[in-house]
């Protein structure tokens, strides 16, 4: 069951689509790009939307149609269709810069119909969309992904109904109690920004309305930023200056002038820079975007989805472009039901069709009379007999209302049983120099064969296990269900072959995705590199019961790409034996991330990995701004707010990062970090080898150190902090004198000593502690027969202090343990 059955609810209405663009491009990653404070605008590629807040949203939705047996009308029809949520929308994530042509939504609970009435809500179970293609394909249609096309389909679960008097929700339940199949058709979206131009001309014009020159010499800097540079670094047109969307230029206002002065000014400068919004003009057509911007045009459709089916493919038919045609049509499914009352097929054309310009009505001009048909033979022998000969696709209800869906109950003749083994064409008929001439747009390979991976996006973390409740280790299953005519039968004669895309394989199909074609930084030397990380377990795959699965394994790929984490990997699957007429969507792939698996070498501290992981997120992920991730201060400040949503759920919409690009393994050291007290930096050691040793994990959570107690002699002997009533346990052996540092409401900022040779073996010879108060305590160890002594001082940096210790021990030929290094773990004072 699907949405290709009844029960049915068809919604249309707009969307929010507003992902941050800074993120975009791999070149953005590099930390030379952006200093502590901001970006750097020679070397930042803003794109469309630099202060994107990566949002997914519903807009002025409503359902249109119902389809039920029985069902004319129903309360549920003009009924809204909402995004449900409280505290923050849902999330509009891509996978990784290098593949931006599956965007996932998370954290989306759709509801159908108002509190107020009959109503059913569920949960988005959080998939990519698939079959992205140029739907807007006139003359002066953008050439960019606002004239795209895609789909979403998956699965509403965790279901709340309130049926009431609708007969349609009443059906459904009946039928699906527990999910419901659901396709959302996405188009149109306004990705054009209203420009502001920071240029020679316009600071003219802005000292000549009263900007004073001393506020124009601090936002020189804004003549630097361009939107997009070519593969050569070179600025395309606008070309340097141009800055998108009224929110990122008032945030570089107030960052470079202070809000005050931002304040004063800004309304002045904004009204000179702005320019005339024409977005298509360089397309040849001042006409404008029908939806505001970071919006467009969905449409919808809902029905059953049995607990025991798949989540995200719809095992159907399916009518693709033939085989070495020029067609312009996309791939459509289609389901027939000879076991009704009523025999019927269901097609669905929402994602298939051109228009002349984004959201218009399909084009009429160009697609001309739409038939459908079956055909016998192959090649040019083939045979058509059309048992539909015109479909209405040109009144606009067909896809505001319909959503797509045709339903043929009228056959015209043909026996609708005969439909079952034949493969089906949909036809178009256009005048060409008079002539009505009739070719397929749209075809069901002679076998009848389709075939699609269920999950197809995948984030692995090596060396950490995959459990039911946490998908994202290291080994993944990936189940591929294979039709014949929308059947099982007949789909075991096959198998089904895999291979995982070489680097320039990978770098050839990423860059000509609608997504990610013409993003800089990617090439076959960065990507799907080192080879071999992505291993399948078996690349020969046996058909049972209408389905193939694989098992994937990532290993670590380590950092191939310095500043991006890990690497992606795409693995393609196909018929074998080869199916002559098969043809495949070119971005049927399975798109994997493995993540590097020893993101930082030693103990993490602020100093070592955790800055500069939050860092680039504070960066490039500007609705992580408010946690002020580039500076230790203000993780510090924020660490309980960002503790709290970096813990949450990857389903959660206020997970932290939005982006979900960052490695389960990074969350958790980063999470490791926030318990060990956030150490700055490793203070030393100084001193010799030995037995390693470290505080850190046993006082984690104390808080501040509190007393500490030191035993020595000639040399030091041992040590041990005290954090309240608990005391760490002891380094160190039980020779020479205890001597106890009282640091209530204070904390050690420094040591100073002598290292040097104690019988032969290198030692911590004498130690002085410096206080915050400005207290001396020490020295400990009298130097008595130690050989070459040599002075050391271990500073904390302003505003840290020594919270535990760390370093080695060594057994003398007596037995009698010292302590041969000394270092302290730093954090906030």
């Amino acid at each position: 069951m699907s949405y290709l059955e009844q029960p049915r609810i068809n919604f249309t209405g707009s969307f929010q689509a507003s992902p941050a663009t800074i993120n975009n491009t791999p070149n953005n990653y590099n930390p030379a790009n952006y200093n502590a404070d901001s970006l750097k605008p020679d070397n930042i590629e803003l794109y469309w939307e630099p202060k994107g807040d990566s949002i997914f949203d519903l807009l002025n939705c409503t359902v249109t149609t119902v389809e039920s047996p029985g069902v004319t009308t129903d309360p549920l029809q003009g009924s809204t269709v909402t995004a449900l949520y409280t505290s923050s929308p849902p999330k509009l994530v891509d996978l990784d810069p290098m593949q931006q042509n599956g965007s996932e939504i998370w954290g989306f609970t759709i509801m159908l119909g108002d509190f107020g009435g009959a109503y059913v809500q569920g949960f988005f179970t959080p998939i990519a969309f698939n079959g992205i293609w140029g739907n807007s394909q006139g003359p002066h249609s953008p050439r960019n992904s606002a004239s795209g096309s895609a789909v979403y389909q998956s699965t509403l679960t965790h279901l709340k109904w309130n049926v009431g008097n609708s007969a349609v929700l009443q059906a459904l339940q009946a039928r699906s109690p527990d999910r419901l199949s659901i396709r959302m058709v996405v188009s149109a979206h306004n990705n054009a920004p209203q420009l502001y131009a920071f240029t020679p001309a316009t600071f003219q014009t802005m000292q000549s309305q009263g900007v004073p020159p001393g506020v124009l010499d601090k936002i020189t800097s804004l003549q630097s930023y361009v939107m997009n540079v070519n593969a050569a670094g070179e600025p395309q047109p606008p070309g340097r200056g141009f800055i998108p969307t009224l929110s990122y230029v008032n945030s570089l206002l107030e960052q470079l002038l202070g809000q005050s002065v931002a304040g004063q000014y800004g309304p002045t400068i904004l009204a000179a820079t702005q320019q005339p919004y024409t977005p298509w003009s360089a397309f040849g057509t001042d006409e404008l975007p029908l939806f505001p911007y970071n919006y467009g045009k969905i449409v919808a459709s809902v029905g059953p989805c049995l607990a025991d089916e798949p989540g995200f493919v719809v095992p159907a038919r399916s009518l693709a472009p033939p085989v070495g045609s020029d067609s312009y049509a996309w791939w459509a499914q289609a389901a027939l039901d000879l076991e009704g009352s009523k025999p019927s097929l269901t097609l669905d054309l929402a994602n298939s069709l051109p228009v002349e310009l984004p959201g218009r009505p399909l084009w009429a001009g160009k697609i001309g009379t739409l038939s459908l048909a079956t055909y016998t033979g192959t090649g040019a022998n083939k045979v058509y007999t059309t048992f539909v000969p015109s479909i209405d696709y040109a009144n606009p209800d067909f896809i505001d209302k319909q959503s797509g869906m045709l339903v043929v109950t009228d056959f015209n003749g043909t026996d609708p049983q005969s439909l079952a083994n034949l493969p089906l064409a949909l036809r178009s008929t256009t005048l060409v120099n008079g002539a009505s001439v009739t070719t397929s747009l749209l075809e069901e390979n002679s076998e009848g064969l389709s075939m699609r991976a269920d999950q197809f996006v995948f984030r692995m973390n090596p060396g950490m296990p995959t459990t039911p409740l946490f998908p994202r280790g290291e080994t993944n299953t990936v189940d591929i269900y294979v039709r014949k005519f929308g059947r099982i039968d007949g789909t075991a004669q096959w198998k089904l072959a895999l291979q995982t895309l070489s680097p320039s394989q990978a770098s050839a199909y990423t860059l000509g995705t609608l997504g990610t074609s013409g993003t800089n930084g990617i090439n076959e030397t960065n990507i799907s590199t080192p080879e071999g990380r992505l291993r399948l377990s078996s690349n020969l795959l046996e058909v049972t019961n209408g389905k193939a699965t694989v098992t994937l394994t990532g290993a670590d790929p380590g950092n191939p790409r310095g500043y991006v984490d890990g690497q992606v990997y795409f693995t393609s699957y196909t018929f074998s034996p080869s199916v002559a007429d098969y043809s495949q969507e070119p971005d049927d792939l399975i798109s994997v991330q493995i993540y590097q698996q020893t993101p930082i070498a030693g103990t993490p501290t602020w100093v070592n990995g955790i800055g500069e992981i939050l860092r680039q997120y504070g960066m490039l992920y500007p609705i992580m701004g408010r946690f002020q991730l580039w500076t230790y201060d203000g993780v510090v400040a924020n660490r309980d707010k960002i503790q709290r949503v970096l813990g949450l759920d990857i389903s959660q919409p206020l997970h932290m990062p939005v982006s979900r690009d960052l490695s389960t393994i990074k969350c958790n050291l980063i999470q490791a970090w926030f318990n060990a007290g956030m150490p700055y930096e490793l203070l030393g050691p100084v001193g010799g080898p030995g037995t390693a040793w470290n505080n850190l994990p046993a006082v984690n959570g104390w808080g501040p150190m509190t007393g500490l107690v030191v035993r020595s002699g000639d040399i030091i002997d041992a040590i041990q902090p005290v954090y309240g009533a608990n005391a760490a346990p002891i380094q160190g052996g039980p020779g020479g004198l205890p001597s106890t540092v009282d640091l209530t409401d204070d904390a050690i900022v420094s040591m100073t000593g002598f290292t040097g040779t104690y019988f032969g073996l290198a030692q911590v010879a004498q130690l002085t502690f410096l206080t915050a108060r400005g207290v001396t305590h020490g020295p400990y160890g009298t130097l008595r027969n130690v050989q070459n002594p040599q002075p050391f001082t271990l500073s904390a940096p302003t505003g840290s202090a020594i919270g535990s210790f760390f370093g080695t021990t060594v057994v003398h030929s007596g037995g009698t343990t010292y302590i041969a290094s000394l270092g302290g773990n730093l954090r906030l004072r």
